[in-house]
């Protein structure tokens, strides 16, 4: 069980509508299975300006980890106090599945609001994550057995995770590709007399088009050099391993983290396509660990909330 303390707040140029919106997150929260809310404060709609601010002080017990993070999720709080446990012992399969329903609502989001995860340009050599640095004998600078039994004595988590970089380009071109690719097998197939003069477009418009997937192909090399500045001064890189896949590109990183938030950001944040925890079997969660990962993800759902507004609203 999960006891903590949301302070919810609605903003609207309508004071009924600020109002409306705190009871909405309310409902929000009781709708969430295994969720009780023992008490709620209402504070004064303040007036700002044109805008109206309505807030509460929400009082929630959560049945477990799911339910917590589910909530903090939807309902973006602008503070979290989580009053008990003191400290949280859980499985890393337990976490993982919770973590995986985190992505698919991640997913989902932006699915239907047509965002797209964003990745650091490509920099110098200069501060590349810990683990990444090469040696003065020009090693690949990954860590030694010594160096990670360390990390993991220290409470490091070992996490494998796969991310995925879609080219939006190359998507296009190899639906127009495998087009061209159908109809041509399918006029062979025919008895058709005047199929040359067809069959012949569809080669020079095959070739031009493998020329155009060609030339936007991205270099696997600086599509890692991404993913590692997304990781930069967050995690203990020990190996980085990328593929190209269709039109997207596929990177597998095998890492040190200390912090269970910073893997629930980058979870959010780049929504990989797989994610494990190789070490430990148990995980430990403080109060803090606790209250962080939901603070982070009410801070980026609410980042995100307001991008959409923006971008929706009229110039």
């Amino acid at each position: 069980m999960i006891e903590a303390t949301f302070f919810l707040e609605s903003q609207s140029n309508s004071e009924e509508i600020a109002k409306k919106g705190i009871e909405n997150l309310i409902g929000t929260i009781k709708s969430i299975e295994g969720t009780d809310i023992k008490k709620v404060d209402h504070d004064d709609t303040v007036r700002d300006g044109e805008i109206y601010s309505s807030t509460a002080e929400t009082e929630i017990m959560f049945k477990d980890l799911g339910g917590y993070l589910m909530a903090s999720m939807r309902c973006a709080p602008t503070s979290i106090i989580i009053d008990s446990p003191d400290r949280m012992e859980i499985s890393s399969k337990e976490f993982l599945s919770v973590l995986g329903t985190t992505i698919a609502l991640a997913r989902k989001f932006l699915d239907k609001y047509n965002l797209s995860t964003r990745l650091p340009d490509i920099e110098s050599e200069e501060s590349k994550p810990a683990g990444q640095e090469k040696d003065e004998d020009g090693g690949d600078g990954l860590l030694t057995e010594d160096e990670i039994d360390g990390l993991v004595d220290q409470g490091a988590l070992r996490v494998k995770i796969v991310f995925e970089k879609v080219n939006p380009k190359l998507r296009v071109l190899s639906g127009e590709l495998k087009k061209l690719l159908e109809e041509k097998e399918r006029l062979e197939g025919t008895k058709n007399k005047s199929k040359e003069k067809r069959i012949k477009e569809l080669e020079d418009s095959i070739k031009n088009i493998e020329g155009e997937i060609k030339d936007a192909g991205e270099d696997l090399g600086d599509v890692e050099t991404q993913f590692l500045n997304a990781l930069k001064e967050r995690a203990f890189v020990h190996r980085i391993k990328s593929v190209a896949h269709d039109y997207s590109s596929l990177v597998a990183i095998n890492a040190f983290i200390y912090e269970p938030k910073t893997l629930v950001e980058l979870s959010v944040k780049l929504v990989p396509v797989l994610v494990d925890v190789l070490e430990p079997e148990i995980m430990k969660l403080s109060r803090f660990d606790i209250q962080d990962i939901g603070v982070e993800l009410a801070s980026h759902y609410f980042e995100v909330s307001h991008l959409v507004i923006q971008r929706n609203s009229p110039s």
